[in-house]
């Protein structure tokens, strides 16, 4: 079933959902399947940083992080882009800062309820 458009003003600010359905040539289906599949693959990614940070490893955060940014850019998620964007710069760096993601964390979660308002808007 396809999701309706999000309806709140949240919702929206979140992921630019004119822009992807522009990439997706305004095909619908396209524009779920998008959205669905980073969904799902969404918590993964955020564990495998989690997983990085937790061992102190620069190189695992800065790896993991820069798939993630591009995970979030291609959907037009730009606040959780951003976030991995400053995680991936610290541990280019060298540095594992638990902070930047706290603040990943708090991106990936208002994503997530985004998505989770779409899907019920759908319903409605």
């Amino acid at each position: 079933m396809a999701r309706e458009p999000m309806s709140s003003l949240h919702a929206r600010s979140v992921i630019d959902r004119d822009k992807l359905l522009a990439i997706a040539g305004g095909d619908e289906a396209i524009l779920e399947r998008l959205l669905g599949l980073f969904e799902r693959t969404l918590p993964e990614m955020t564990e495998a940083i989690a997983a990085a940070v937790g061992a102190r490893d620069p190189e695992a955060v800065r790896m993991a992080a820069h798939g993630l940014k591009g995970a979030a850019a291609s959907v037009y998620a730009p606040a959780l882009a951003a976030a991995a964007c400053e995680l991936e710069t610290a541990a280019r760096a060298g540095r594992v800062e638990p902070a930047l993601l706290q603040e990943l964390e708090t991106q990936v979660e208002v994503v997530l309820a985004a998505l989770c308002e779409e899907a019920l808007h759908q319903g409605a």
